[in-house]
């Protein structure tokens, strides 16, 4: 058959491995390993195999050390390398499968693992009749014929197509158009877009419409927006010459689909009216769960990037960025033909060597570095991820992309399990991974940062029947409050929030850092809510905060703390010696080691020892573990705060402030015989 890829032969070694993926034994082939190879093997003979070439610079990218350009003391360093063919989430089928190849290899005592998908087609018109290797690998379109935009445009309207059609088993991903957006945009006319405001639907009526989830941009290059001066101009007209090029696709891919309206968050908001503003991003999680589809700009830097590719010579005449269906980094294709063992004929192979994994990919694109984005990718149904190498699909029942990588993994990075018919978190750690991804990623403004989390708190809400205040749970309190920086603060300027809670931390954090998940540890939560109430200026979790009343009862003990001799101020986690200056006695001087660390580097005490009231959090030890035992608790300094406690009438009142977080361990708890005291935080 002709391809389009040149044949290549691969060696004797990487062949059983193909084979053995396209022909797996009836015990399948998970965790099958296929041996150890001389790692210099991979490196001295490149073009002889095809697939050593692509294991070779899948091991060189996991190595500091270039294999073929090695000093000879590390020689013998780099000794093996051992690989082993995994059982992969990808649906298989008859003539077409897809397995992981974990490729080990050792370093001396230790060992560096990379992983890559590999994807086998066999053509063999007796065995698999009417099965030709996959458009997609052979010339980057699903479709002959089409130009590249159109290709990705049958895509997705034959996915979302098959998904609708679905009922029974996609029912979680149909939107129940409980919610309408202030406006959207009709782009049921081929000519001109307009902003249709909300009052003018028929509610009894369900109104289909995507969402568009994109970057803007620096806040020196923002988008086209609407405002209090165009707004009415838009009801009647959008000018489409002023779209960005994102915003054009959007445009076009809601057509191609044949959705009728479309929310951009820029045009159907009214950015200059601060009150709008507030109420609809309060609503996020509302504007997502609704829609038919979320449209992902996932490579998009800005607006002018683009979903869908262009014809190069177009775009390179006029000297813009052009998104043409790029090759994967990593990637590698080629085709070979071969005896089957089992009947003796002679069959075409074609594999594709994928050296990050598809959803890896689309994991590590612009897009998931933007703090906004995570509710949006969070609540929505159905998401059609727009990379520049191909289009993915994900809903809550599958995950799908152009390669014919299809598989069963749905939408569970997020913790969340559809199975039942009704959402829920799949464990109690779902809460905590969505606070650590969320902070990870970035935002232009770090005052938005209590707003762009409003969706994900709602949705927790919705599936737990019991929202959140501020970042933490009601019924895991004293686990949500041992929340610790994990890196630098990004900068000067944030929201302004109490300082118990992450969302006063502009810096990525970890969630109960110190959690013990043995099976036979005993834990114990020592800190308990008293009261607890947020007042809002205006929509919660989108305005400004009023006040604050959180009042905690739980262990309390001063300490005094100094950072240990070998740490440094950047280090992550810290080393300092504490000492308890509440004991009368030996006690009193006694030193133990702990780590910990401070919300912000102007809190950090350095070499100079420093007093904290400590309140404790949590404690555990093991069975097993003769009596050791591990306590978490917050570093806390004395404030007076004027507060509201009435219309116009404030008042001094004496509270704590959080300053930082420690854990110590050892056989003598350090807070036994704590006073047990209520505490007011701000």
């Amino acid at each position: 058959m002709e391809t389009g890829i040149a044949p290549k032969k691969p060696c004797m070694f990487c062949t059983a491995i193909i084979t053995s993926i396209a022909f797996p034994s009836s015990s399948g082939f998970g965790s099958e390993s296929l041996g150890r190879k001389e790692a210099l093997e991979f490196a001295e003979s490149p073009d002889a195999c095809p697939m050593c070439a692509a294991i070779r610079d899948a091991i060189r990218t996991s190595l500091t050390v270039d294999l073929s350009e090695r000093p000879d003391d590390v020689t013998e360093t780099y000794e093996k390398t051992v690989l082993r063919v995994l059982s992969n989430s990808a649906i298989s089928l008859p003539a077409l499968k897809w397995a992981t190849l974990r490729m080990t290899t050792e370093l001396g005592e230790a060992m560096s693992s990379v992983e890559a998908d590999i994807g086998v087609s066999v053509e063999d018109h007796l065995r698999f009749p009417g099965h030709h290797h996959p458009q997609f690998w052979t010339s980057g379109q699903t479709h002959p014929g089409l130009t590249p935009a159109e290709d990705r445009l049958l895509c997705a309207r034959n996915w979302l197509e098959a998904c609708e059609s679905l009922h029974s088993s996609h029912g979680e991903c149909q939107s129940h158009g409980e919610y309408l957006p202030a406006r959207l945009i009709d782009v049921t006319s081929g000519e001109s877009l307009r902003l249709v405001a909300r009052e003018q639907f028929d509610h009894q009526d369900k109104v289909r419409y995507a969402a568009l989830s994109h970057c803007w941009g620096d806040a020196y290059d923002e988008p086209l927006r609407t405002t209090s001066l165009n707004v009415r101009a838009f009801m009647q007209d959008i000018p489409q010459q002023l779209l960005p090029r994102t915003y054009r696709d959007a445009v076009r891919i809601t057509r191609g689909v044949g959705i009728p309206y479309l929310w951009i968050d820029s045009l159907c908001i009214v950015q200059d009216d601060s009150a709008e503003w507030q109420q609809e991003v309060s609503r996020m999680k509302s504007v997502y769960k609704g829609s038919t589809l979320t449209i992902a700009a996932s490579d998009g830097t800005d607006s002018s990037w683009g979903c869908l590719p262009r014809d190069v010579d177009l775009e390179a005449a006029a000297g813009k960025h052009s998104n043409t269906p790029a090759k994967e980094v990593g990637m590698q294709t080629f085709s070979f033909d071969h005896l089957n063992e089992g009947n003796g004929r002679l069959c075409n192979y074609m594999v594709r060597f994928q050296r990050s994994k598809s959803q890896r990919v689309q994991k590590e694109s612009h897009l998931n570095t933007r703090a906004w984005a995570f509710q949006e990718q969070l609540v929505s149904g159905r998401i059609l991820h727009c990379l520049d190498s191909e289009l993915h699909r994900q809903c809550r029942n599958s995950y799908q992309t152009q390669s014919m990588q299809n598989s069963h993994e749905k939408m569970a990075d997020y913790g969340v399990d559809c199975r039942g018919g009704r959402p829920m978190p799949r464990s109690h750690r779902t809460w905590p991974s969505w606070i650590e991804e969320f902070t990870r990623r970035n935002l232009t403004h770090a005052s938005d940062r209590m707003a762009a989390f409003a969706g994900a708190s709602e949705y927790y809400g919705t599936l737990t029947c019991l929202e959140p205040f501020l970042g933490l749970r009601r019924d895991s309190l004293a686990e949500d409050l041992a929340w610790v920086r994990a890196g630098p603060t990004r900068g000067s300027g944030g929201v302004c929030a109490p300082s118990w809670t992450w969302l006063a931390c502009n810096a990525p954090v970890w969630v109960d850092y110190w959690r013990f998940e043995h099976e036979d540890a005993l834990v114990e939560n020592h800190t308990h809510s008293r009261v607890c109430r947020v007042d809002w200026q205006g929509p919660r979790m989108a305005s400004a905060i009023r006040t604050t009343v959180f009042r905690v009862r739980g262990p309390v003990k001063q300490m005094a703390l100094r950072l240990a001799p070998g740490s440094t101020d950047s280090t992550t986690l810290p080393g300092f010696h504490l000492r308890e200056t509440s004991a009368d006695g030996p006690a009193a001087c006694a030193r133990v080691n702990c780590s910990g660390q401070f919300d912000s580097d102007s809190h950090h005490p350095g070499h100079v020892e420093s007093t904290y009231t400590c309140l404790l959090l949590r404690s555990w030890g093991r069975e097993s573990s003769a009596g050791q035992q591990s306590e978490t608790f917050l570093l806390l300094t004395p404030t007076v705060e004027v507060v509201e406690v009435g219309d116009d009438d404030y008042e001094e009142c004496p509270g704590f402030r959080r300053v930082g977080i420690a854990s110590v361990t050892g056989r003598r708890p350090i807070f036994d015989g704590a006073e047990r005291r209520e505490l007011e935080l701000f």
